[in-house]
């Protein structure tokens, strides 16, 4: 299977998940990003078995800097790393929920807090 079909694999697997995906031809080979469940996802396609090139592990330490999720692979490789996110987000969604509860019940309890803390600084 080539880059391109590999590409395409992937991008059809992200979109059946709701990502939104794009590919683009890179120096570093073919890159697909997308958009997953508020996450940005970089896939740099290459071929099993098949080692990083060194473009593509500086690729990877600058978009985990700027906090998207890099793989380098192919489908297998998205399908093992969503499977990880979605995990990972079931498990937070529930404290997530807590802490907005008691942000809410704070303001609610405090209104005093309301115009101090929102966005415009109080300021209406």
């Amino acid at each position: 299977m080539n880059d391109q079909a590999i590409a395409s694999s992937v991008i059809q697997y992200l979109q059946d998940r709701g990502a939104i995906a794009v590919s683009a031809q890179q120096p570093a080979g073919l890159l697909i990003l997308a958009h997953y469940r508020g996450v940005f996802l970089a896939v740099q396609v290459r071929k099993p078995g098949r080692r990083m090139t060194n473009k593509q592990v500086e690729f990877s330490r600058q978009a985990g800097r700027a906090g998207v999720i890099h793989i380098a692979g192919g489908l297998a490789d998205a399908e093992h790393t969503l499977k990880i996110m979605d995990t990972w987000m079931a498990r937070m969604a529930p404290r997530e929920n807590k802490r907005k509860k008691e942000t809410e019940r704070k303001w609610i309890q405090n209104p005093q807090n309301n115009k101090e803390n929102s966005p415009g600084g109080g300021l209406t």
